[in-house]
Order: C-alpha cells, then sequence, then structure tokens
C-alpha cells in the first residue's frame, strides 16, 4: 500500500466545514474588487495608511506605516500590504475583464505562503480554483453549472481524491438560497439558508449545524445602504452587530463593531470623495488611534 503524501492526509483530516461558504467567498473577492476600483478612480497608483496613536506623547512624530496599496495599471496587478496589527502580503492579477486571475499571500519575509489560480469559461463564469499551500497545490474547488445557475462545487486535492462538496439551490433571480456541504461519506454536514426581499437584498442568513445550535445573521437596509448586520445564536443572544452611518452621498460616516468582548468605533473623514483619516476607538482595550491616508 502507497503512503498518502502529507498534505493529503492533512486535507482528508480537515472537515468540510472548515471551508468557507459561497457567500463569504464572494463576498471577499468583491471587497478586494473594490479596493481595487477604489484606487484605480482615485487616479492615484498609490496609497499609504499611517496610524497615529492619541495615547503618545509625541502625535505626529510617533506615527508609523499600517497598510500600502498600490496598483500597476500595465500589468493590472493591485499589491496591498499590511504591517500592523500584524504582517500580511496580498498580490492580485486580474484579467481585461477585471476578474481575478491570481491571488498570492506572503509573510514578513517575502515567502509565498499561498495561492488562488483562478479559471473562467468563455462565458466568464467561475470554472475552477486551485489552492496552494505555500508553493504546492493542495485541492481544486471544481464548480458546475445548470446553464447560468451554480449548482455545486467539489473539493478535489491535487492527486484527484474528492474530499467533500457542495450543493447549491437558487432562486428565480439567481440568488443562492440554499448551500450544503458534504463530507466524503456524503453525509450533509452544515447548510446555509439565505433569504431576500424583492430587491435581492439579503435579509438574513441562517447556519444550521445538523442537531447542533444555529447561528442567524440578520440584515437591515434603507434603500441600498446596509444599516446593520446582527449575529444571534439559536436562543435569539446577540454574538455580535455591525451598525453603520452614511452621509447624503452615501460614504460610510461610522462603522460600530459591538460584541460580548466589547465595541470598536470607526469614524471616516473624506475629502474630494477620497478616505482621507479614520479615528478608531477601541473600548476592549481603551484605546484610541488615527488612520490617515496619503495619496500619490
Amino acid at each position: 500500500m502507497k503512503f498518502l503524501a502529507p498534505i493529503l492526509m492533512a486535507l482528508l483530516l480537515i472537515p468540510a466545514s472548515s471551508f468557507a461558504q459561497i457567500k463569504m467567498m464572494i463576498e471577499t473577492e468583491t471587497a478586494e474588487l473594490q479596493k481595487v476600483t477604489a484606487i484605480k478612480e482615485s487616479g492615484r497608483s498609490k496609497i499609504s495608511v499611517y496610524r497615529y496613536d492619541y495615547d503618545e506623547v509625541e502625535f505626529v512624530q510617533d506615527s508609523s506605516i499600517a497598510a500600502e496599496m498600490t496598483y500597476d495599471a500595465g500589468a493590472n496587478v493591485f499589491t496591498e500590504i499590511i504591517y500592523t496589527p500584524s504582517y500580511s502580503k496580498s498580490v492580485l492579477t486580474l484579467n481585461k475583464d477585471n476578474k481575478i486571475l491570481n491571488r498570492e499571500i506572503y509573510d514578513s519575509k517575502n515567502n509565498l505562503t499561498g495561492k488562488t489560480i483562478f479559471h473562467y469559461d468563455a462565458e466568464g463564469k467561475l470554472e475552477s480554483r486551485e489552492i496552494y499551500l505555500g508553493a504546492i497545490k493542495a485541492f481544486d474547488e471544481v464548480y458546475n453549472y445548470e446553464g447560468s445557475e451554480l449548482t455545486g462545487m467539489k473539493y478535489v486535492t491535487a492527486e484527484g481524491v474528492l474530499f467533500g462538496y457542495s450543493t447549491f439551490e437558487s432562486d428565480k433571480w439567481g440568488n443562492i438560497i440554499q448551500e450544503t456541504k458534504y463530507n466524503t461519506k456524503d453525509e450533509p454536514e452544515y447548510t446555509y439558508v439565505y433569504t431576500y426581499d424583492s430587491k435581492s437584498r439579503c435579509l438574513e442568513e441562517k447556519l444550521m449545524l445538523g442537531d447542533k445550535k444555529n447561528t442567524i445573521v440578520s440584515y437591515h437596509w434603507k434603500g441600498n445602504l446596509l444599516m446593520d448586520k446582527i449575529t444571534t445564536d439559536d436562543n435569539s443572544k446577540v454574538q455580535g452587530a455591525f451598525r453603520y452611518k452614511y452621509d447624503a452621498k452615501g460614504l460610510v460616516t461610522e462603522e460600530v463593531n459591538e460584541t460580548p468582548q466589547g465595541k470598536i468605533t470607526k469614524a471616516f473623514d473624506y475629502q474630494g470623495g477620497l478616505v482621507r483619516q479614520v479615528k478608531i476607538t477601541d473600548e476592549s482595550d481603551v484605546s484610541s488611534y488615527l488612520l490617515k491616508y496619503f495619496y500619490e
């Protein structure tokens, strides 16, 4: 009997519930593309973000860089480096349709720690994603469609072994209303159920873990603006909440993140439609600091 490769053995030990749901994946990629769009529309190629701590004596002099975002228009490559609270570097390469072709993640020593390669069909639908741990290919996510509707996704190791899959159901407007994840024994491990209004705005996201506790995320809207997102358990106890305020142009002026551990408030200031600074107050560790944005 041949020994399984270490990476294959590790993947087979990972439960299907460890992999992100399709909604989270779409939202993550949407947020990434929004950053690319923001820097492109600013007409700049670099944004530097500096942190200024209010409790330091030398307020301006003790500033430190918190993040950098750069965009290479010729290569259509977006790079983001986060310096605090922990270092991470991500590099996105996009195609002519501004869809993500590659995502690479690096550590502080510029070592490749992860990579995702995206493949699309002639109509622009995502066919598969190759997932790498470091420089070693770990598995593929393979997507199945009926017409334009996403109906399933398989997790297949680099050695061709199926170790989990998901099925999807959509409404007549194309919104995914249910996602069920299965393990290698064809047993459903958990199900996400989504509810939308007539404008395709998500109103509720419910996670059902068999006979275990459920989690519900409720969304409340005013027009096209998300006013709050509240997470509760199956006893209706609030586990966390995001609340938002906007200006007349629809730009976020305040974001409040409330959890049982405390509250974090972000206050946004703009100039010419561009974020210029964000004041962050963290009640959990009694800190307050300012993020200032500089455009080049």
